[in-house]
Protein backbone atom coordinates (compact mmCIF):
# COMPACT_ATOMS: atom_id res chain seq x y z
CA UNK A 1 0.00 0.00 0.00
CA UNK A 2 1.19 3.49 -0.79
CA UNK A 3 -0.07 4.86 2.50
CA UNK A 4 -1.26 3.25 5.71
CA UNK A 5 -4.91 2.97 6.67
CA UNK A 6 -6.41 2.76 10.14
CA UNK A 7 -9.19 0.70 11.66
CA UNK A 8 -10.86 0.61 15.08
CA UNK A 9 -11.04 -2.87 16.63
CA UNK A 10 -13.47 -3.49 19.52
CA UNK A 11 -11.56 -5.22 22.32
CA UNK A 12 -14.20 -7.96 22.68
CA UNK A 13 -13.01 -9.26 19.27
CA UNK A 14 -9.34 -9.31 20.27
CA UNK A 15 -7.75 -12.42 21.75
CA UNK A 16 -6.37 -11.92 25.31
CA UNK A 17 -3.02 -13.39 24.18
CA UNK A 18 -2.80 -10.79 21.40
CA UNK A 19 -3.70 -8.03 23.87
CA UNK A 20 -0.93 -9.17 26.21
CA UNK A 21 1.69 -9.83 23.49
CA UNK A 22 1.37 -6.35 22.00
CA UNK A 23 0.67 -4.57 25.32
CA UNK A 24 -2.59 -3.09 24.03
CA UNK A 25 -4.14 -2.32 27.44
CA UNK A 26 -2.69 1.22 27.45
CA UNK A 27 -4.04 1.90 23.92
CA UNK A 28 -7.74 1.22 24.62
CA UNK A 29 -10.01 4.17 23.84
CA UNK A 30 -13.78 3.78 24.43
CA UNK A 31 -13.48 -0.02 24.44
CA UNK A 32 -11.55 -0.24 21.18
CA UNK A 33 -7.99 -0.17 19.84
CA UNK A 34 -6.78 1.65 16.73
CA UNK A 35 -4.82 -0.57 14.30
CA UNK A 36 -2.56 0.55 11.46
CA UNK A 37 -2.79 -1.40 8.19
CA UNK A 38 0.37 -0.99 6.12
CA UNK A 39 0.53 -4.04 3.82
CA UNK A 40 -3.04 -5.11 3.18
CA UNK A 41 -5.87 -6.96 4.84
CA UNK A 42 -8.80 -9.11 3.82
CA UNK A 43 -11.92 -7.03 3.40
CA UNK A 44 -10.27 -3.80 2.31
CA UNK A 45 -11.87 -2.45 -0.88
CA UNK A 46 -8.47 -2.20 -2.55
CA UNK A 47 -7.27 -5.65 -1.39
CA UNK A 48 -8.01 -7.27 -4.77
CA UNK A 49 -6.12 -4.60 -6.66
CA UNK A 50 -3.16 -4.82 -4.27
CA UNK A 51 -3.03 -8.62 -4.72
CA UNK A 52 -3.22 -8.23 -8.52
CA UNK A 53 -0.42 -5.64 -8.57
CA UNK A 54 1.71 -7.96 -6.44
CA UNK A 55 1.01 -10.87 -8.80
CA UNK A 56 1.99 -8.76 -11.84
CA UNK A 57 5.26 -7.89 -10.10
CA UNK A 58 6.00 -11.46 -8.97
CA UNK A 59 5.16 -13.18 -12.27
CA UNK A 60 6.72 -10.37 -14.32
CA UNK A 61 10.11 -11.21 -12.82
CA UNK A 62 9.81 -14.64 -14.46
CA UNK A 63 8.59 -13.45 -17.87
CA UNK A 64 4.79 -13.66 -17.45
CA UNK A 65 2.74 -10.63 -18.45
CA UNK A 66 -1.01 -9.95 -18.59
CA UNK A 67 -2.34 -9.58 -22.12
CA UNK A 68 -3.19 -5.98 -22.94
CA UNK A 69 -6.61 -6.51 -24.49
CA UNK A 70 -7.93 -9.59 -22.68
CA UNK A 71 -8.38 -9.23 -18.93
CA UNK A 72 -7.44 -12.32 -16.94
CA UNK A 73 -5.32 -13.80 -19.75
CA UNK A 74 -1.55 -14.03 -19.24
CA UNK A 75 1.28 -15.27 -21.41
CA UNK A 76 4.99 -15.89 -21.16
CA UNK A 77 7.31 -13.75 -23.24
CA UNK A 78 9.19 -16.67 -24.83
CA UNK A 79 7.65 -19.92 -23.58
CA UNK A 80 4.51 -21.47 -25.17
CA UNK A 81 2.37 -20.90 -22.07
CA UNK A 82 -1.01 -19.15 -21.82
CA UNK A 83 -2.91 -18.96 -18.56
CA UNK A 84 -6.23 -17.55 -17.48
CA UNK A 85 -6.67 -16.25 -13.97
CA UNK A 86 -10.05 -15.90 -12.30
CA UNK A 87 -9.87 -14.99 -8.60
CA UNK A 88 -7.56 -17.78 -7.40
CA UNK A 89 -7.96 -20.37 -10.19
CA UNK A 90 -5.46 -20.69 -13.02
CA UNK A 91 -6.32 -22.47 -16.25
CA UNK A 92 -3.11 -23.23 -18.16
CA UNK A 93 -2.50 -24.03 -21.83
CA UNK A 94 1.04 -25.24 -22.41
CA UNK A 95 3.13 -27.20 -24.88
CA UNK A 96 5.62 -29.34 -22.98
CA UNK A 97 5.40 -30.17 -19.31
CA UNK A 98 8.68 -28.36 -18.56
CA UNK A 99 7.01 -25.05 -19.47
CA UNK A 100 4.12 -25.68 -17.08
CA UNK A 101 6.65 -26.62 -14.38
CA UNK A 102 8.36 -23.26 -14.97
CA UNK A 103 5.08 -21.50 -14.19
CA UNK A 104 4.57 -23.59 -11.03
CA UNK A 105 8.11 -22.81 -9.89
CA UNK A 106 7.48 -19.11 -10.50
CA UNK A 107 4.26 -19.21 -8.47
CA UNK A 108 5.80 -21.20 -5.60
CA UNK A 109 8.36 -18.44 -5.02
CA UNK A 110 5.65 -16.30 -3.40
CA UNK A 111 2.46 -18.38 -3.10
CA UNK A 112 1.25 -21.70 -1.78
CA UNK A 113 -0.30 -23.58 -4.71
CA UNK A 114 -1.90 -26.94 -5.50
CA UNK A 115 -1.67 -28.69 -8.86
CA UNK A 116 -4.31 -30.65 -10.75
CA UNK A 117 -2.84 -32.26 -13.86
CA UNK A 118 -6.15 -33.89 -14.82
CA UNK A 119 -7.84 -30.54 -15.48
CA UNK A 120 -11.18 -31.92 -14.30
CA UNK A 121 -12.36 -28.87 -12.34
CA UNK A 122 -12.13 -25.17 -13.16
CA UNK A 123 -14.20 -22.42 -11.50
CA UNK A 124 -16.55 -25.05 -10.06
CA UNK A 125 -17.26 -26.48 -13.52
CA UNK A 126 -16.51 -30.16 -14.06
CA UNK A 127 -14.64 -30.77 -17.31
CA UNK A 128 -14.78 -34.16 -19.01
CA UNK A 129 -12.05 -34.18 -21.68
CA UNK A 130 -12.25 -36.44 -24.74
CA UNK A 131 -8.86 -35.98 -26.38
CA UNK A 132 -9.54 -38.56 -29.10
CA UNK A 133 -12.56 -36.66 -30.47
CA UNK A 134 -11.15 -33.28 -29.41
CA UNK A 135 -14.18 -32.35 -27.30
CA UNK A 136 -14.88 -31.37 -23.71
CA UNK A 137 -18.17 -31.70 -21.82
CA UNK A 138 -18.89 -29.11 -19.13
CA UNK A 139 -21.24 -29.80 -16.24
CA UNK A 140 -22.08 -28.61 -12.75
CA UNK A 141 -23.32 -31.72 -10.90
CA UNK A 142 -26.05 -31.10 -8.32
CA UNK A 143 -26.07 -27.35 -9.05
CA UNK A 144 -29.83 -27.11 -9.62
CA UNK A 145 -30.80 -29.31 -6.68
CA UNK A 146 -28.45 -27.38 -4.35
CA UNK A 147 -29.83 -24.04 -5.58
CA UNK A 148 -33.41 -25.24 -5.05
CA UNK A 149 -32.48 -26.27 -1.51
CA UNK A 150 -30.58 -23.05 -0.81
CA UNK A 151 -33.48 -20.83 -1.88
CA UNK A 152 -36.12 -23.21 -0.44
CA UNK A 153 -37.89 -23.34 -3.81
CA UNK A 154 -40.66 -25.95 -3.87
CA UNK A 155 -40.64 -28.52 -6.64
CA UNK A 156 -43.44 -27.90 -9.19
CA UNK A 157 -46.27 -30.42 -9.54
CA UNK A 158 -45.54 -30.66 -13.25
CA UNK A 159 -41.94 -30.57 -14.46
CA UNK A 160 -40.98 -27.34 -16.25
CA UNK A 161 -38.12 -27.85 -18.67
CA UNK A 162 -38.23 -24.37 -20.20
CA UNK A 163 -39.79 -21.03 -19.22
CA UNK A 164 -41.90 -21.04 -22.42
CA UNK A 165 -43.17 -23.40 -25.12
CA UNK A 166 -40.54 -24.50 -27.58
CA UNK A 167 -40.59 -25.83 -31.11
CA UNK A 168 -37.73 -28.11 -32.08
CA UNK A 169 -35.80 -26.66 -35.04
CA UNK A 170 -35.79 -28.63 -38.31
CA UNK A 171 -32.08 -28.64 -39.12
CA UNK A 172 -31.17 -28.48 -42.81
CA UNK A 173 -34.39 -26.77 -43.87
CA UNK A 174 -34.33 -23.19 -45.08
CA UNK A 175 -37.78 -22.34 -43.71
CA UNK A 176 -38.84 -23.00 -40.14
CA UNK A 177 -42.60 -23.25 -39.54
CA UNK A 178 -44.39 -22.68 -36.25
CA UNK A 179 -47.16 -25.20 -35.60
CA UNK A 180 -49.43 -23.03 -33.42
CA UNK A 181 -50.74 -19.48 -33.13
CA UNK A 182 -48.31 -16.93 -31.68
CA UNK A 183 -49.08 -13.54 -30.13
CA UNK A 184 -46.69 -10.71 -30.94
CA UNK A 185 -46.64 -7.38 -29.14
CA UNK A 186 -45.89 -4.53 -31.54
CA UNK A 187 -45.50 -1.08 -29.98
CA UNK A 188 -48.68 -0.61 -27.90
CA UNK A 189 -50.98 -2.91 -29.89
CA UNK A 190 -51.37 -6.67 -29.58
CA UNK A 191 -51.76 -8.43 -32.87
CA UNK A 192 -52.41 -12.12 -33.25
CA UNK A 193 -50.60 -13.72 -36.16
CA UNK A 194 -51.26 -17.32 -37.13
CA UNK A 195 -48.53 -19.42 -38.65
CA UNK A 196 -49.53 -22.67 -40.29
CA UNK A 197 -47.63 -25.39 -42.10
Amino acid sequence: MDKSEYMWNPIQFLNPEVMAAYDLEDLIVDGRVLAEISKGMYGLPQAGRLAYDQLVLNLGQNGYDPCKRTHGLWRHVTRPVLLSLVVDDFGIKYFGKQHAQHLFTSLRENYKITEDWTGELYLGIKLNWDYKNRTVDLSMPNYVSEALHKFQHPAPYRPEHAPHDWTKPAYGQQQQFVTRTMTLILSTKTESIAFNK
